[in-house]
C-alpha cells in the first residue's frame, strides 16, 4: 500500500514525506490550509492524526480542532476499526477529515460551534485557577446569587436557597455575583478562544438576546457604578441543554458595568462554570423528569432498602423519607450499601444513610425516623400524608401486614420487596389502591395462614443461622442479592411512575443463585419448579384472594 498515492486522491498531487523516529509525516496544501498528516509507528493500531500547521498563530478558529491544530475527525472512545484493511482505514480517515475541513465557514460550522460551545469556553478559560460550581436552578430571571469561595472554588446558589449551609458551611463570601439568563431563541456563538476576553465580547453575547422583562432589570442594574462583580450567563443551546459561562470583572475605579469606554481600566477573567443542579444531573443520565416532584418513603433501610434509597436519591425525586428502628453494626456491612467507614458508636441506619446520601446529593430533601413502622403510625398517623409512593423493604411479614392495612386505608400505592433465603429468588409486589387484592393475599390459602405463596423455598424449613447467640440469628443470602433486588424494585417503580401498571396489581419474581441452598439440602417450592418449567409464571397480575382477612375486612390491625 502506498500511503502517498491514497492521500493524493483526497488532498492533491503535492504530497511530501518526512521520516522521524517512530513516525512518518506527510505534508500537503489543501485549500488555504497547510496539512500535516502523522502516521505513528503503531499504525494501524493507532489511527493517523491530521493537523493544521501553525493553527495557534492564526486568529481564526474552527470546529473539531484543538489548540494544537489537531483535527478531531472521529471520537476515538469505543471506536473499532479493521487493522487488516489498511487502505480502507486510510481512506476512511481522510474522508472524515475532509468532511470536517469542508464544513468550516459554512452554516454547518455555526451549528456545530453552538453544540460544542462549552469546549471553546473551556479553552478560553485556559488554566484559570478559579472555577465555579453552580447549584442555581432558577433560570428565569436576572438576580443576585449567593456566592462563596472554598478551596479556590466558587460556589453559586439561588439567593433564597439553604444549600450553602449544607454544602459549604465554612466558606467565605465572594464578591457580588449576578445571574443573567438569555432567551431561548438565541444564536450566540462561543467567543474566539484565541483572543482575550473583553467587555465588548460579553456585550455582544448579551445584546439582542434578553427577554423584555430581563432586559429592563439588567439595564436598571447596569446604571449603577461598580468596582468588582461576577456575571454568570445562561445560554440555551437546545432543549435541556443550557450552558453556563462566567466572567469576573475588576475595575480600577468605580465604573458602569460593560461600558466600552472603561475597557482600559477593566480586567476580565473568564470562569469555567460546572452545573450541579438537579435538572442538569437528570439530563446527563436518564433524561426522565417525571420524578422531579415525587416524594417517596422507604420503610426498612437494611440490605435491600439501603440500595433502593441510594438509587432513588440519584433519580431526581424531590424528597426521600427513610424509616428503620435498627442500628448499623458490623453484622450488616457485608450486605448493606454502607461500608465500615459509616460505623460509629450507636448510629441508627437511617442516620448513617442520611449522612451518606446528603454527601452524595446535597440537593435532595431527606427525612428520617428511627422507629418501628407500627410505633411511628401510632405516634403520628399523618407521617406519610405528603408522600406519593411507599416502598416496603422491611423483610418482616408481620410488619408488612401492618403496612398493607395502613396504606390500603390511606389509598396510597405500596411496592413490597423481599428476598428468599440464601438469595435463591427475589420478589416485588406492587399494590395500587384502585385494584382488588393486597399483600396479605400472598399469605392465605383456603382461609389458613401459609408461607408467602410467591416464595421459591418450600415451607416448613428452618433457614436461620446463629453466630453465638439468639440475638445474632440471621437468614443467609449472598451479597449481590440486595442490589439485584433493589434494581428490579426501581424498574417496577419507574413502570408505575410512567403509567405502565394500569391493568392491576403486579407481582414479579426473579431467580437468584441457588448453589448454597442446594448444598445444604433445602427444598424448592412448587412455584419455583413451575416457574422453571414456564418462565411466564414469574410475573403476572395479582388476583384477589377471597380468604384474605384484609380483603374481607376482618384483619385486626396493630
Amino acid at each position: 500500500m502506498d500511503i502517498q498515492d491514497i492521500l493524493r486522491d483526497y488532498f492533491g498531487s503535492e504530497i511530501t514525506e518526512e521520516n522521524y523516529p517512530n513516525q512518518k509525516v506527510y505534508l500537503c496544501n489543501y485549500k488555504k490550509y497547510r496539512l500535516k498528516i502523522v502516521f505513528d509507528s503503531n499504525f494501524p493500531k493507532k489511527i493517523p492524526e491530521f493537523f493544521i500547521e501553525d493553527y495557534s498563530e492564526n486568529d481564526n478558529y474552527y470546529t473539531h480542532i484543538d489548540y494544537k491544530g489537531k483535527i478531531c475527525y472521529v471520537a476515538e472512545d469505543n471506536l473499532v476499526w479493521d487493522t487488516h484493511n489498511l487502505e480502507g482505514l486510510v481512506r476512511e480517515c481522510s474522508e472524515k477529515t475532509l468532511d470536517v475541513i469542508n464544513s468550516w465557514n459554512t452554516p454547518q460550522m455555526d451549528k456545530e460551534l453552538r453544540e460544542e460551545f462549552l469546549s471553546y469556553w473551556i479553552e478560553l478559560c485556559g488554566n484559570s485557577s478559579l472555577k465555579a460550581r453552580s447549584y442555581v436552578d432558577d433560570f428565569t430571571k436576572f438576580s443576585k446569587l449567593t456566592a462563596s469561595i472554598e478551596k479556590n472554588s466558587l460556589y453559586l446558589f439561588n439567593d433564597s436557597s439553604d444549600l450553602k449551609d449544607k454544602i459549604t458551611p465554612t466558606s467565605k463570601e465572594a464578591i457580588e455575583t449576578y445571574f443573567l439568563p438569555l432567551k431561548k431563541q438565541n444564536q450566540v456563538l462561543p467567543p474566539n478562544p484565541k483572543k482575550k476576553l473583553d467587555s465588548a465580547v460579553i456585550k455582544k453575547i448579551i445584546t439582542g438576546n434578553l427577554s423584555s422583562s430581563i432586559r429592563k432589570s439588567f439595564r436598571q442594574w447596569s446604571r449603577n457604578k461598580k468596582n468588582n462583580f461576577i456575571l454568570i450567563i445562561s445560554i440555551p443551546i437546545a432543549k435541556e441543554n443550557i450552558v453556563l459561562i462566567g466572567a469576573m470583572f475588576k475595575y480600577s475605579k468605580p465604573s458602569l458595568p460593560l461600558d466600552g469606554k472603561n475597557k482600559d481600566i477593566c480586567s476580565i477573567t473568564p470562569l469555567l462554570v460546572e452545573r450541579f443542579d438537579k435538572s442538569y444531573q437528570l439530563s446527563r443520565t436518564s433524561q426522565d423528569f417525571s420524578l422531579t416532584n415525587k416524594k417517596v418513603a422507604v420503610i426498612g433501610v437494611g440490605s435491600v432498602g439501603s440500595f433502593v434509597s441510594s438509587t432513588l436519591s440519584k433519580m431526581g425525586i424531590s424528597k426521600l423519607f427513610m424509616i428503620d428502628p435498627d442500628y448499623l453494626s458490623i453484622d450488616n456491612i457485608s450486605r448493606h450499601y454502607l461500608g465500615i467507614d459509616s460505623l460509629k458508636n450507636s448510629v441508627q441506619k437511617v442516620d448513617a444513610m442520611e449522612d451518606r446520601l446528603s454527601l452524595e446529593n446535597p440537593i435532595l430533601d431527606i427525612e428520617t425516623e428511627g422507629l418501628k413502622f407500627e410505633s411511628l403510625i401510632l405516634a403520628n398517623p399523618a407521617a406519610f400524608d405528603d408522600y406519593d409512593f411507599i416502598i416496603a423493604c422491611s423483610g418482616n411479614t408481620m410488619t408488612n401486614f401492618e403496612i398493607n392495612h395502613f396504606f390500603k386505608n390511606k389509598g396510597k400505592p405500596v411496592l413490597y420487596s423481599w428476598l428468599d433465603p440464601y438469595g435463591i429468588g427475589y420478589h416485588n409486589l406492587l399494590i395500587q389502591p384502585q385494584f382488588d387484592g393486597c399483600y396479605m393475599c400472598m399469605n392465605y390459602e383456603d382461609g389458613a395462614l401459609v408461607s408467602n405463596r410467591l416464595s421459591f423455598a418450600a415451607p416448613n424449613q428452618k433457614f436461620e443461622k446463629k453466630m453465638a447467640s439468639c440475638s445474632s440469628s440471621f437468614v443467609p443470602y449472598n451479597a449481590i442479592g440486595p442490589s439485584q433486588l433493589a434494581n428490579k424494585t426501581i424498574e417496577l417503580f419507574l413502570r408505575y411512575a410512567n403509567d405502565k401498571c394500569k391493568d392491576g396489581n403486579v407481582f414479579s419474581s426473579h431467580f437468584g443463585i441457588s448453589t448454597q441452598f442446594e448444598n445444604e439440602g433445602f427444598r424448592y417450592s412448587k412455584r419455583y419448579n413451575a416457574c422453571r418449567e414456564n418462565p411466564n409464571n414469574l410475573s403476572s397480575i395479582l388476583q384477589k384472594n377471597n380468604s384474605c382477612p384484609e380483603c374481607r375486612g376482618e384483619y385486626n390491625a396493630y
